[in-house]
């Protein structure tokens, strides 16, 4: 399935589901990024409802693990299986929450940038020091 990305000043491209599980499967436990972070990490400035639409209908929700990707300020969003379902699976990672806001969320948020080679797409995890190298985009880590 793949959906259509209309956000305002974005040009109508199709967000492909199978880019945005690629990335999730990168996401490790005790870490959380958000709905944005994964649009532009994709090349779909903008399409943050449709990487939730996608995501909400994950039939694979132990390998593609969905209830890692957040709102921009660290609320927990939606979840298909409920927020209060997401909320506890986020706590078993140690992930800790004031009210329903992560505590240290800069901390634990992994932001990412597409290194991409014609229809290759590769993630890789680099220190949030390290400079990108011109033409080439890596994942960016926050440290904890």
């Amino acid at each position: 399935m793949a959906l259509v990305n209309n956000a305002p000043g974005t040009s109508n491209r199709i967000v492909r589901k199978e880019e945005v599980y690629e990335l999730l499967r990168v996401i490790p436990a005790g870490r959380v990024s958000t709905y944005g972070d994964i649009a532009r990490a994709i090349g779909h400035e903008g399409a943050s409802r449709a990487i939730g639409a996608i995501l909400n209908r994950n039939p694979y929700p132990i390998v593609v693990p969905c209830h890692r990707v957040v709102m921009w300020n660290g609320r927990l969003g939606g979840y298909a299986n409920g927020v209060a379902r997401k909320k506890e699976l986020l706590m078993k990672e140690g992930i800790i929450f004031n009210d329903d806001i992560i505590v240290d969320f800069r901390n634990r948020r992994m932001s990412f940038q597409k290194r991409s080679y014609a229809n290759n797409h590769e993630f890789s995890a680099k220190k949030p020091s390290e400079k990108r190298k011109k033409g080439k985009f890596k994942k960016i880590v926050n440290s904890y």
